[in-house]
């Protein structure tokens, strides 16, 4: 101001403006939640091979074993 006085700014934000802070609070929830679906997907999908894997190595040993007291 010409007075040399600040001027006192508005303790509320406009209604575009909160609607825009909303809407973005929103989608960056919406983006973890989608993140964390996505991630449980793929470790699910990984599940069975590691059972087929696990079991492979535990029959493998085995039949090591198997071949070793045999001889």
């Amino acid at each position: 101001m010409p007075d040399g006085q600040f001027r006192e700014m508005s303790p509320r934000l406009g209604w575009p403006a909160r609607v825009f802070l909303v809407a973005l609070g929103v989608s960056f929830v919406a983006g973890v939640v989608a993140s964390v679906a996505l991630l449980i997907y793929v470790a699910l999908l990984l599940v069975p091979v590691a059972l087929a894997l696990a079991a492979y190595g535990y029959f493998s040993m085995r039949f090591q074993a198997w071949r070793a007291n045999r001889f």
